[in-house]
């Protein structure tokens, strides 16, 4: 999860945290697959879900963002505590974590890192701020979600 605000609306594909493993990776990102939402991201979209349901941002005001995997394979997206996405793909993503993992901040994923190309349509540099990151090792509950952002960050 992450404290974050989104300064280009417009952007497609900022990541905001994710977690990677040689090249598979998961995370939080921006206007990537659907413009203006927040997403779950994957390697090539294999656990994302698209068209979230979720309102575009019309504000650049800070939000949490918070996605959860259970060991059923779903993968759920909050914004603000309320659930804003869910995807099931019916097995656990989990073991490809196992190891050897690293966190980037700011980015999508390391690959992209390198990558060149038109960055008014796909950035994998987040354009916004990050606050606060939070990763656990187990997925939080709704209500868990909501009680964070209820309480905000940690000053």
């Amino acid at each position: 999860m992450a404290w974050t605000s989104a300064a280009n609306l417009a952007q497609g594909g900022g990541g905001v945290a994710s977690i990677e493993n040689f090249g598979t990776f998961d995370g939080i990102s921006f206007g990537e697959g659907t413009a203006g939402q927040w997403t779950a991201t994957s390697d090539f979209f294999a656990r994302t879900p698209t068209g979230n349901g979720g309102a575009a941002e019309t504000s650049t005001g800070r939000v949490l963002v918070a996605v959860t995997w259970d060991d059923q394979g779903t993968i759920r997206l909050f914004r603000d505590g309320v659930p804003y996405g869910t995807r099931v793909l019916g097995t656990s993503p989990a073991f490809f974590f196992a190891g050897f993992a690293q966190l980037l901040f700011g980015l999508r994923d390391s690959n992209e890192a390198f990558a060149s190309g038109d960055v008014t349509t796909f950035d994998a540099f987040f354009a916004g701020t990050i606050d606060e990151v939070r990763l656990y090792g187990r997925a939080l509950t709704p209500a868990e979600i909501a009680d964070i952002a209820a309480a905000g960050p940690v000053p």
